[in-house]
């Protein structure tokens, strides 16, 4: 697991030089370590320019089924009473 610190140390090398492989090379001789992938490295460099963080976003868990989502499938089944939910 890869701390803020070092996930903000890979930010800083990124910004510098531009070049995940760069960054992963850096990485290897400060740290000795597992390296994180080219994509972790640009996902943390992109969500620290959005949001000026490199921790993860908080997530909310499962999305929020609208009434209108709820109606339509109701009128779907109601067309198609022998189809199962999955497909409706």
């Amino acid at each position: 697991m890869t701390t803020p610190v070092e996930k903000a140390q890979h930010v800083w090398w990124y910004a510098e030089c531009k070049s995940p492989i760069t960054v992963q090379q850096q990485f290897r001789r400060q740290y000795r370590t597992n390296l994180p992938s080219k994509s972790t490295i640009m996902r943390w460099a992109r969500n620290f320019q959005q949001t000026g963080s490199v921790k993860d976003l908080i997530r909310n868990g499962r999305s929020v089924v609208t009434q209108q989502t709820v109606d339509n499938v109701q009128i779907a089944l109601q067309r198609s009473p022998q189809k199962s939910i999955r497909p409706a």
